[in-house]
């Protein structure tokens, strides 16, 4: 089944304005940062706007998708030198993977919709 496109009027709200006063990094988030940039390989990314396609291998059901996004899209990000608000398009699937096995494929590519 699919549904039909829902419309709601109401400005979107950045990740940002969603806690009270200056968020500090945790250890763990900061060592992610480090231990993720230092495995990303050398590609070259397209200038101007970008599609992210992603697959998040995660060994756990309960998992939220939408939760690796931030981290992930941050460390990319300044790894390859890109600003995140040039990805106008997320394309991202969550796949259950045995635990140690948790893994991110992905893609950048050149938007080609409207802007």
């Amino acid at each position: 089944m699919i549904t039909e496109w829902v419309t709601v009027q109401i400005k979107p709200l950045s990740a940002n304005e969603m806690h009270l006063g200056k968020k500090t990094d945790t250890p763990k988030y900061r060592q992610f940062k480090a231990k993720f940039a230092r495995l990303l390989p050398d590609i070259e990314v397209p200038k101007g706007p970008l599609v992210l396609s992603i697959i998040v291998g995660v060994s756990h059901r309960n998992s939220d998708l939408d939760n690796t996004f931030k981290p992930f899209l941050d460390t990319l990000a300044n790894r390859y030198g890109f600003n995140d608000r040039q990805v106008y398009r997320i394309i991202a699937t969550k796949k259950i993977v045995k635990k140690g096995e948790e893994t991110f494929n992905f893609n950048l590519s050149e938007y080609q919709g409207e802007t």
